[in-house]
């Protein structure tokens, strides 16, 4: 079978709203035959180019093409530079606050990636966010107690439970959390320490 049938298939297979890059089709092709089908499948309009080297696929409802978020074209775009909310989109990820920003907010370790629309990046040099292989949700867990509980509308006590609660389904990981808080700065470690106290 070759690449572009395949490829197809498993963008027809998916659910609306997936966002795809050639690494995630890594075993069915090189990456030109990944590209270039890619490619195709976009100029089909089976699926939607998001930025380079990004695509989703859409549903179409009577109100016209869905759109991408942010959120996860963000995270999508820097995959080896443990991203995750930030700022107001942590506490709201975490269903801490009602808020949402303007602009969505993600952190990043290192140069954050450009042409990515509506998102505004905060770089973080703490390498160990990507080696403990963090999860947004546990980004976000950073975030909020880097931001000393900032933008979260909850009390400490609340949100205490939310996150174990969080903990319980399996969305945080306390241990990767705490290995990775020993890089950031004091106030934020003895935050994470607070929250799992």
């Amino acid at each position: 079978m070759s690449t572009h049938k395949t490829l197809a298939d498993l963008v027809i297979a998916s659910r609306s709203g997936t966002l795809f890059s050639a690494d995630d089709f890594s075993s069915v092709g090189t990456p030109a035959a990944v590209g270039s089908a890619l490619s195709r499948l976009a100029r089909s309009g089976r699926l939607v180019r998001a930025r380079r080297g990004v695509y989703y696929r859409s549903a179409e409802s009577r109100f016209g093409m869905g759109s991408v978020s942010s959120m996860n074209l963000a995270i999508k775009s820097s995959p080896d530079k443990g991203p995750g909310p930030a700022g107001a989109s942590a506490a709201a990820a975490l269903g801490l606050s009602t808020q949402l920003p303007a602009l969505t907010e993600v952190a990043v370790v290192g140069r954050p990636p450009t042409g990515v629309p509506n998102v505004r990046f905060r770089e973080r040099s703490n390498i160990r966010r990507v080696s403990a292989g963090l999860s947004p949700k546990d980004i976000a867990v950073l975030e909020i107690a880097r931001d000393r509980f900032k933008y979260v509308e909850t009390t400490l006590a609340e949100t205490r439970k939310a996150i174990a609660s969080l903990v319980k389904a399996g969305e945080v990981a306390p241990d990767r959390i705490r290995f990775a808080a020993i890089g950031e700065p004091r106030a934020a470690a003895r935050a994470v320490e607070e929250l799992f106290a």
